[in-house]
């Protein structure tokens, strides 16, 4: 029983569900207008958190996160969605984890993770979405990382939240 109350405090402090005192607990839904919100703060945080990976990164970092490229890149070529999503949560985890800020990487888990979840339905949904393009996105952040270069970085960031969105059919509200 105790187990069971942690998951649900933490699924709680990840957005993923929304409790009521004494009631009901629901699946958390986010309206166009939370996902955009959350969106702009995403950007924001993740162009802080790519910055300082860049400062920090080691030789055996760029090596990890090469590894879970190759993994998003390797999902991606066999057309698999599911897979593809969580190899790319875990590429951004990482960033977050070797920027060395701890409030940083968690704010970023709490607000990405519903996004994640939202994006996979989509990216499954969507049939002219294009996985690997969206895979070799992150090589020019992996690359500039790898020079420890921030500035470098924050641009290829730029870049790659550009064309992701071209690719990304909007949010309807019908």
């Amino acid at each position: 029983m105790t187990a069971v109350r942690e998951a649900i405090i933490q699924l709680e402090g990840e957005g993923l569900i929304t409790k009521r005192s004494n009631s009901s607990t629901n699946v958390s839904v986010l309206t166009v207008e939370e996902i955009g919100h959350a969106f702009v703060v995403r950007h924001a945080l993740e162009r802080v958190a790519m910055m300082e990976t860049a400062r920090r990164a080691t030789a055996s970092d760029v090596a990890h996160l090469k590894e879970l490229f190759d993994n998003m890149v390797a999902a991606a070529r066999q057309r698999s969605p599911g897979v593809y999503v969580l190899c790319d949560f875990a590429w951004h985890e990482a960033v977050w984890d070797i920027s060395g800020n701890e409030i940083l990487a968690s704010t970023l888990r709490r607000i990405v993770l519903p996004l994640f979840g939202l994006s996979s339905v989509r990216v499954i949904s969507q049939k002219n979405f294009n996985l690997e393009e969206d895979a070799l996105l992150h090589a020019s952040i992996l690359e500039a990382i790898a020079r420890n270069d921030p500035e470098g970085t924050a641009k290829a960031l730029e870049r790659g939240l550009e064309e992701w969105q071209s690719q990304v059919e909007p949010v309807r509200t019908t």
